[in-house]
């Protein structure tokens, strides 16, 4: 069987995992080199992502982190936050740190608002299925 994905990529897939799951902070603030690598590698795989949506929008209004990571991380925020900052990305460091639930976490000067929404993905849950059992009567 041919292998589908090249070294390359296996390689980057594996530092999404890492940073998103085994990663810590504090093995960042200890010096850890792959931990420090995996991280880096996902915050830049991150803004790369919300660049090229802001380039195919014509522009940053807002910027919305939720879920997972953008709702409990304030240091992955921080991160995009900090290569962000030529389309209005600015963020507050006391109201990211503070962040509970939905929130402005901008600075007043910010031109683009950073948001942090929760996903409430037990709600479209509930909706979609709502909706197939009302199409089955």
């Amino acid at each position: 069987m041919d292998q589908v994905l090249d070294d390359a990529e296996l390689a980057a897939i594996d530092a999404y995992w890492r940073a998103a799951n085994y990663v810590s902070v504090g093995q960042i603030y200890l010096g850890d080199e792959a931990a420090t690598l995996a991280f880096d590698v996902f915050a830049h795989r991150l803004v790369t992502g919300i660049g090229a949506m802001t380039a195919a929008a014509g522009g940053l209004d807002a910027l919305v982190f939720t879920a997972g990571i953008g709702e409990r991380s304030p240091v992955v925020r921080a991160a995009a936050a900090r290569r962000l900052g030529h389309l209005g990305v600015l963020i507050d460091p006391g109201r990211n740190d503070g962040a509970r639930g939905d929130g402005d976490i901008s600075r007043a000067q910010a031109s683009a608002r950073s948001l942090v929404i929760a996903a409430r993905e037990d709600l479209e849950i509930s909706r979609e299925t709502r909706s197939v059992q009302t199409a089955g009567s």
